[in-house]
């Protein structure tokens, strides 16, 4: 789940907060935008996402409060191979959203058609 190319799998760490979903494209990309399909039931209400072109030097590129798990679009550019979405909130039992799952987290880049990920 989470990058399989199928949403109907998800991405979702047990009972693990904050959890953190890192991704690593394998190369850096110019990237125009990232795409995060949360879980129906299970979200994160309050998150954070950060890229990386190194894995050292990171940047936010989006934060979210009182998050309600609708999907995510997010435009951005730069040179980017690794992506994390930080699952702050919930962070215990029983909170709304109960705990951040990802179906599915494209990253699209310059150059390439909107239907191709980055990645893949």
């Amino acid at each position: 789940g989470g990058v399989d190319g199928r949403p109907t799998t998800a991405a979702q760490a047990s009972m693990q907060w904050p959890w953190v979903y890192h991704v690593d494209l394998q190369e850096a990309y110019d990237v125009t935008s990232i795409r995060i399909f949360f879980g129906k039931e299970c979200f994160a209400t309050e998150y954070r996402v950060r890229v990386s072109e190194d894995g050292e030097t990171w940047r936010d590129v989006a934060y979210a409060l009182d998050d309600s798990g609708a999907d995510v679009d997010i435009a951005l550019s730069g040179r980017v191979r690794y992506v994390r979405v930080f699952g702050l909130k919930p962070d215990g039992d029983n909170q709304l959203g109960r705990q951040m799952s990802i179906r599915e987290l494209q990253v699209f880049a310059a150059g390439r058609p909107d239907h191709e990920p980055a990645g893949q």
